[in-house]
């Protein structure tokens, strides 16, 4: 079609029939839909002119104008107890339990709370337990997404435990925020004939269940750069967290979740009836996330270096990572009046130059030891200098250290 026959079409519009009553069903509270384009190119130029619209979808439009809503408030999937943490977090405690989900009718889930006794010492009545993973180091691969090899050490060994007595390979699925990890766990899981542990990212696990989620959070303090990452988002944290029917466990560093922070601009758009405040502190999600374990006594502290699975695994570029923050550290560190535990870009204390009064000693090769001690002591309560053996020049003046 050249430019003068397509200069006279016309589009014309498509009448619709007259509707009467218009019903549209989702949660607000979980993942949009996901467009996919193979044209990255036409991509950009049709969602750049709307970028701020499309994280909201048009049913939590509609939904958080206040309109018409009944929402079903009774859940079927999690054993009763699991639900508590995104059921407090994201529904205002709306949910209610079906009985089909009642402990004594989920042996799966009675197994699971033994395994967790037996293996970490942690009950509270619930399938539920927190592996914090201190040690651990998130890295960037070729596309930039994140990967957590410690991470997937304590997952492989997990997993080796759960096969013994409790799970079939079908009946687990390790799920997390990021492509790259969901690759290394698909190479080791291959490697090590595991083929049938299902492996997914939360956004393709979004609609779908299984008895038993290992969810991999992957972030550490230890990071090569960016912020919380995928987490900062609630709807992401609340599809993650309601994925398993039995048995929940979570694999994170405690000191990346606390500690993370990340603020946003305000929304646009006013809050609905129980809608997450997206305002401000965006990570006080994860926070309460991992609080909710805290409250629970369900955090148990993993030593991957311990594990025979790290061993099997390529450190090359965690052992790189260390190298690079040696050489940072021994270049940065603080040298504030002999301050250390930080960098001098971390450090909070001006630096200034401080005037010392210094004496110089001589002290007699024959003198006894309690006579030095009796000297030094005097000479510390004189807050000044002192020095023990031969004779120095010293000159009195401005030390910087």
């Amino acid at each position: 079609m050249n430019s003068n026959t397509s200069a006279r079409v016309r589009v014309r519009p498509v009448r619709m029939p007259e509707l009467c009553n218009f019903s549209l069903v989702g949660d607000p509270q979980q993942l949009p839909s996901t467009v996919p384009t193979k044209d990255a190119n036409t991509a950009q130029k049709l969602v750049k002119p709307f970028a701020r619209q499309m994280p909201m979808s048009t049913f939590e439009r509609l939904w958080r104008r206040r309109l018409s809503v009944h929402m079903l408030t009774e859940q079927y999937r999690l054993v009763e107890g699991l639900e508590e943490v995104f059921n407090n977090m994201f529904y205002n405690g709306r949910i209610a339990n079906h009985p089909s989900t009642q402990l004594v009718r989920r042996p799966d889930a009675q197994k699971a709370i033994d395994f967790i006794f037996n293996n970490y010492n942690k009950i509270d009545g619930i399938p539920h337990i927190f592996l914090a993973v201190p040690s651990g180091v998130c890295l960037r691969g070729n596309m930039k997404s994140r990967y957590n090899i410690h991470d997937i050490a304590v997952v492989a060994n997990l997993i080796r435990r759960m096969l013994r007595s409790l799970f079939t390979e079908e009946e687990i699925t390790v799920i997390m925020p990021y492509h790259e990890q969901a690759s290394r766990y698909r190479d080791l899981f291959r490697n090590t004939r595991l083929f049938r542990v299902q492996v997914s990212t939360v956004d393709s696990m979004h609609g779908r269940e299984n008895c038993c989620i290992i969810f991999d959070t992957v972030n550490s303090h230890q990071r090569s750069g960016g912020g919380p990452g995928f987490l900062t988002d609630p709807k992401r944290l609340c599809v993650a967290s309601s994925r398993s029917r039995d048995c929940s466990i979570v694999i994170g560093d405690t000191q990346a979740l606390v500690r993370d922070q990340d603020t946003t601009q305000p929304s646009e758009d006013p809050g609905g009836p129980g809608a997450t405040n997206n305002n401000g502190d965006r990570c006080k999600h994860i926070r309460a996330f991992y609080n909710y374990f805290a409250s629970k006594g369900m955090v148990h502290l993993v030593d991957p270096m311990r594990l025979p699975e790290l061993q099997a695994l390529d450190m090359t570029e965690v052992n790189a990572y260390h190298a690079r923050q040696r050489v940072f550290l021994n270049a940065t560190s603080c040298k504030n009046f002999g301050e250390q535990g930080h960098v001098a870009s971390q450090c909070d204390v001006p630096r200034v130059r401080r005037r010392f009064k210094i004496t110089l000693v001589i002290v007699p090769s024959t003198a006894t030891e309690a006579w030095h001690d009796d000297l030094s002591t005097r000479f510390n309560m004189l807050t000044t200098r002192y020095w023990f053996g031969s004779p120095r020049t010293i000159k009195s003046g401005a030390i910087s250290k």
